[in-house]
């Protein structure tokens, strides 16, 4: 199936600043961790804190298709079909798909969001999907 839209949001090429603040902090800790604990802690304090800020420095992909919104992170995917999405938010940080019709404290585990999203993505969306859509201006 051909997709729609197939997008890479990088998050660390967005902010280049920030990416370079957080590789510096990172690299600190761990020093700091090796010169108090030996290399296990530096090696174990490096370990933990690149997979805390995963989600920032490495891509994510986004795939629109006929069949649903799909949002690749880190290999894993999470897949929402459209017969599944109940409501769609449009706001300026970003674009949640909900299985649920009115707000709920759940929607941010069961649905999708896909922050920083893309120009086009709002343009595409209607092709797709025919349902409820809530635009929040920033």
């Amino acid at each position: 199936m051909d997709p729609i839209l197939e997008v890479e949001i990088w998050p660390a090429r967005r902010a280049p600043f920030r990416a370079l603040t957080a590789g510096i902090w990172t690299v600190a800790a761990a020093t700091l961790a090796y010169l108090w604990t030996g290399w296990v802690g530096g090696v174990f304090a490096l370990f933990l804190l690149v997979a805390w800020l995963a989600d920032f420095w490495f891509p994510w992909r986004v795939r629109l298709d006929p069949e649903g919104v799909t949002l690749i992170r880190m290999g894993k995917a999470r897949k929402m079909r459209w017969e599944e999405v109940r409501r769609v938010v449009i706001a300026p940080e970003g674009v949640l798909f909900s299985p649920f019709p009115r707000p709920r404290f759940l929607e941010r585990y069961r649905g999708v969001w896909i922050p920083f999203p893309p120009e086009n993505l709002t343009a595409r969306l209607e092709e797709v999907y025919d349902g409820p859509v809530q635009r929040i201006s920033g």
